[in-house]
């Protein structure tokens, strides 16, 4: 009988067993890290998780009792529900048909229409005003996101929007 040795492989270098870890969160920071600088990513989005929390804190004690319970104080919680209202359902892509070249309307899949959702918040965030810190702005654009509201929403709204007025050219999608 032969005993056969596999070998063990090295946990990468992001793996944690921490239960504080989220893996959309992970996500998003590493969609906003520039030139593999994930110190300064994390430092980032948890600044404006502080941000959120201390937001929504004052929030809180400043509502009356009754509507004080139906505050949300988890940033990470906020997080998910800004990225649910920002990810689009549609998207266009290019077909050319008979010389001309058309937008067609598709259905995103999860993990393309995820990566859309997070595109949309940070080039919002990033577009906001320069005096103010990116985390101060991303902060910001969750909580409006958060409450369906604000640009990162409004640029879903015009995707929808767009891929609605191409929907002509919809059966151009097999071609």
């Amino acid at each position: 009988m032969e005993i056969k040795l596999m070998r063990v492989k090295a946990a990468p270098t992001h793996a944690t067993c921490s239960v504080f870890f989220d893996h959309d969160v992970h996500l998003f920071t590493n969609h906003l890290m520039k030139k593999g600088n994930r110190k300064l990513a994390k430092e980032l989005v948890n600044e404006a998780f502080v941000r959120i929390k201390r937001i929504q804190l004052k929030k809180y004690y400043d509502a009356p009792p009754d509507e004080a319970d139906k505050i949300e104080l988890d940033p990470v919680k906020i997080f998910h529900e800004a990225l649910r209202n920002v990810t689009p359902v549609l998207t266009t892509r290019s077909v050319i048909h008979s010389g001309v070249k058309y937008q067609i309307p598709t259905v995103v899949f999860p993990k393309m229409a995820k990566f859309l959702g997070m595109k949309f918040i940070i080039d919002a965030a990033g577009g906001k005003d320069k005096r103010d810190r990116f985390y101060a702005s991303l902060a910001h654009i969750l909580l409006s996101a958060y409450e369906n509201k604000g640009l990162a929403v409004q640029k879903k709204l015009d995707l929808h929007k767009f891929c609605d007025a191409n929907r002509v050219y919809a059966h151009y999608r097999w071609t």
